[in-house]
This record gives C-alpha cells, structure tokens and sequence, in this order.
C-alpha cells in the first residue's frame, strides 16, 4: 500500500503507520456509510478516534513542565508558533502496565476551543474504515474508560477498540488551567 509516512527517521520507519492515499472506489451504496477511524494502543488497549478529528501525529516533542497540573498533564510545547499541550491518557484513565522505556512515543493531535492539545499513546495501529452499523453503543460494553469519554466500540480484527470523545478529554477545571497555563507559557 502506498501512503504517507507519519515519522520520516530510518530508525522508527518500522513503527509508523500509513495513511492510506486513496479511499476505496464512492459508489452510492457506501458514499455516505464509511467512518474512518485512528487507531492507536496505550499499554494493552485498543484506542480508535475518527480520524477527521485528528490534526496530525508527532514524536513527543521537549516539554515545557507547568506547576501545580495533575500528574497526566505533561506540559506545554511551542507548535509551529502555537502552544499546544499534552496529557497522557494511560495516567488519567488509570491503564496500567505502560512502557516507559521506549525510544519515542507518538503524540496525536487535535484541535480544540483552546488550542492545539496532544494526547501520549504506547504505539501507532493503523487507520481502517468501517460501517456505521458495526460501532456499539458505549453502554454495551463495560470499559476502565469512563463512560463520559466514550463515543462507542467497534470490532477490529479479533480485538474490540474503544472509540473516544478527544473533545471530551478534558473537563472545564483542567481547561481553565490549560488556558492560564497557556497564557504565561
């Protein structure tokens, strides 16, 4: 499959995914039907995200620490001119078993209200498409997740990944103090 390369080094060409350069043929059957989805692993679970919301993938950049955040809250970065910051979503969701000795860890990036904000996550998976009927309700399968974050599962492979809200990740309090935080950065 050719595609676009998300990390460009040699080194860590073996861990990167592809995004596909094409979509499959439009025909008025699956036009409006397919979602595409960016997968990604924090410790043993699978994560999917649709992938419209996804701004783009990074290496961990270096990070500015900010006093007085919740541990999950790694810090800020300077973006091509803009702050963005970046939580870690194992930390707050409590996954355990994390590997914190790898040579890189992957960022993915959106965009919200309040600027750009990067979320951690173990590896990279792939990006898939799937049906709309395929996704379950979020209350039909028990999560460590909090419900509030979930948008639904979806069966992938033999595996079922757990599709969040990225605009839910964060609640008002913590984003006032991304905002103040942002602010003196």
């Amino acid at each position: 499959m050719s595609g676009l390369h998300l990390f460009e080094d040699e080194d860590k060409k073996d861990q990167s995914i592809e995004v596909p350069s094409s979509v499959p043929e439009e025909t008025e059957e699956n036009v409006e039907e397919l979602s595409e989805f960016l997968t990604f692993r924090i410790s043993d679970d699978l994560f999917a995200v649709p992938l419209l919301s996804v701004r783009e993938v990074i290496e961990k950049p270096k990070l500015k620490m900010i006093p007085k955040c919740e541990p999950y809250f790694k810090g800020l970065f300077n973006l091509r001119g803009e702050i963005a910051g970046i939580i870690d979503l194992g930390e707050k969701f409590g996954i355990k078993g994390r590997s914190s000795e790898k040579n890189y860890d992957p960022v993915v990036l959106f965009d919200t209200e309040n600027g750009p904000l990067g979320i951690v996550v173990d590896e990279m998976y792939q990006v898939f498409q799937c049906n709309p009927d395929d996704i379950s309700d979020k209350a039909s399968v028990k999560s460590k997740v909090p419900q509030k974050y979930l948008k639904g599962f979806i069966r992938k492979d033999d595996e079922i990944a757990i599709i969040i809200d990225l605009q839910l990740i964060l609640d008002e309090d913590e984003i006032t103090h991304f905002r103040k935080a942002r602010d003196i950065a």
